[in-house]
């Protein structure tokens, strides 16, 4: 029988029997079927909080420039001590507070053109967060092979990184989870310095379960993966930003040193396929290679790709003495005098070139009155009959309109000029708008 079956009996014809439906054990079903329900929702929306709180915090992989330039060293360098040119090599990330300041080399491991097998988080590595590789003459990217390394199998995801508490808010108060997820970070680089490969993980431990009424922790294992998009795999989009931080937290280690680390010791042994391990190669006499000076570094990545690291490191002003401070208060001098001198000369310039810019519009404008005077009178004198043609008067009307098109015609006037001088002349003489008013309207008709 169902809880609403078991209500239906507390109805007496119609009406509901309250005094023994509250001394029932009913009452005391339903309200822990509510309270119940209240605590699987409340876990729900705190599991929900908590995995978007984990997704947040793996939203960034910050760095220094330095390690990063130690990565890129080793995996340029690594390629000319090796007998063949396109090994993998790994290496631990070390840092602290999520930030990669160094990475450290792996006492054993085994190369080869795709794989690089050891163990990377030995005993000795110290601050260990992430672990990165080099892919030799391939593009930077997460192979299927890596990412059961890293999330899979050998438990480096659950085991090592950053072991963080989570803190949720909820009504107003802080709820706490102790040991709720870990984080790691890989990188992966390669000899031929295209765009780096990042991704941060983070693997959840804890989560929230309703148990009855009651608000408890359970074990999980869930992964939460967030990386910036590889050049040539065809991915969606990244969505991890990489931060460059102050190399003051870096920790210098030369060239000479990561050398010595990469060829190794029979303490520190990296080995191929064939059985062979690399500082033999060296001990039976061949040369190690020279150091280059032109091995790229960070600063050659943020120039091939823009915008892909977001750079907030501090930029200290250059320390200034007294004797340089004065040479550039004597450079701004010159500079200033110079500028002066350079100012001077381009005024009288331009003083040159608008005094005669405006003798010559003085000129032309002058011109232009005179020439249009001069039309206007031989107009005024066709139009009044005063105009003399072949050394005969041009009298009659028909004669004085063919006159003013000839003038017109000659000089190519259009017609709204035609209709603009003769309206003047209509307009200032009184005699021609009394007596030839409809005689005038004809010709501008005419004109039209």
């Amino acid at each position: 029988m169902t809880l609403e079956e078991k209500i239906e009996d507390f109805y007496v014809n119609g009406v509901f029997d309250i005094e023994r439906y509250s001394k029932s054990n009913l009452l005391k079903m339903r309200q822990k079927y509510i309270e119940e329900s209240q605590v699987a929702k409340i876990s729900e929306v705190l599991n929900n909080r908590l995995e978007d709180e984990i997704y947040n915090q793996i939203g960034f992989y910050r760095t220094t420039s330095q390690a990063l330039d130690k990565q890129m060293y080793v995996a340029q360098r690594f390629s000319e001590l090796t007998p063949w040119a396109t090994l993998e090599i790994g290496f631990a990330l070390t840092g602290k507070n999520g930030v990669v300041t160094d990475m450290e080399l792996p006492y054993e491991q085994t190369v080869t053109k795709s794989t690089c097998n050891g163990p990377i988080f030995h005993p000795v590595v110290k601050d260990p967060i992430g672990w990165g590789h080099s892919h030799g003459n391939f593009s930077c990217f997460f192979s299927s092979i890596d990412v059961d390394s890293f999330e899979g199998r050998d438990g480096s995801l659950e085991s090592f990184g950053i072991l963080n508490n989570a803190t949720i808010s909820f009504n107003g108060k802080e709820i706490a989870i102790q040991k709720a997820y870990n984080k790691l970070v890989a990188a992966v680089v390669n000899k031929n310095s295209s765009k780096p490969y990042f991704r941060v993980s983070a693997f959840q431990h804890k989560r929230y379960k309703a148990d009855g009424t009651r608000l408890v922790y359970e074990n999980t294992r869930k992964i939460f993966v967030r990386d910036t998009k590889p050049e040539r795999c065809g991915a969606k989009t990244g969505d991890l930003s990489v931060e460059l931080v102050d190399d003051s937290l870096a920790a210098f280690v030369d060239s000479g040193q990561l050398d010595r680390k990469m060829i190794g010791t029979d303490d520190n042994r990296m080995s191929f396929n064939d059985g062979s391990y690399l500082y033999q190669h060296y001990k039976n006499g061949r040369e190690i290679p020279k150091y280059r000076e032109d091995y790229a570094t960070t600063e050659t990545l943020i120039k091939r790709y823009p915008g892909f690291f977001i750079d907030k490191r501090v930029r200290k002003a250059p320390v200034v003495t007294e004797e340089k401070e004065l040479d550039l208060k004597d450079r701004v001098r010159a500079l200033e005098e110079h500028y002066g001198v350079l100012k001077k000369e381009w005024q009288e310039k331009y003083d040159t070139l608008e005094r005669k810019y405006l003798e010559l519009e003085k000129k032309m404008t002058k011109e232009l009155i005179n020439e249009t005077e001069k039309k206007i009178d031989e107009i005024h004198a066709i139009v009044t009959g005063r105009y003399v043609q072949d050394g005969k008067r041009v009298y009659k009307w028909v004669d004085r309109f063919k006159a003013l098109d000839d003038y017109y015609n000659t000089r190519k006037v259009g017609i709204y000029d035609r209709i603009k001088d003769i309206g003047k002349i209509f307009t200032e003489n009184r005699y021609l708008r009394r007596k030839h008013k409809e005689t005038i309207k004809q010709y501008l008709d005419y004109c039209i």
